[in-house]
């Protein structure tokens, strides 16, 4: 396990004017983006998270929910369940979001109906400290610095 010195910077991104944002940095790593509120699907506000971890899925979620991506393609949103359960049938990517008072975390995988789900990634900032920590599926734990509306 590897915790690199951390490099804090803050970067204004044009998403929505509502959205606010947070942005995490860790040395000899591409920074993560996130914003929050940035998006409406289904009449739901949706957070999103950006980072080279992100790949074959679109990686915004309402609060509390998961929402699924369509299996092929630009890998659009297409449904939003609020219970793990409900995307077992669901054939592509998913990503969840949830806040607290203390954490923001976003995960994201893949379904397949019969397989089931496996994780591919999962982000989570410890908003006390402001300390930002990747995981993904076959690789190194990293640890970010984050700033912004945490």
């Amino acid at each position: 396990m590897r915790f690199p010195l951390a490099i804090v910077t803050l970067m204004a991104v044009a998403t929505s004017a509502q959205a606010e944002q947070i942005r995490c940095t860790a040395q000899d790593e591409a920074p993560v983006s996130i914003s929050l509120k940035a998006q409406r699907y289904a009449g739901r506000d949706l957070s999103c998270i950006s980072g080279s971890f992100v790949a074959g899925l679109m990686p915004c979620a309402p609060t509390k929910a998961f929402s699924l991506s369509a299996p092929t393609g630009p890998a659009a949103i297409v449904g939003i369940v609020d219970r793990w359960q409900d995307y077992a049938k669901h054939d592509g990517g998913v990503v969840g979001y949830f806040k607290s008072h203390t954490t923001i975390a976003f995960t994201g995988g893949f379904n397949t109906p019969g397989s089931g789900y496996k994780d591919a990634w999962s982000f989570t900032i410890d908003r006390h400290i402001k300390v930002g920590t990747l995981i993904q599926k076959d690789g190194p734990k990293v640890v970010f610095a984050c700033v912004g509306a945490i």
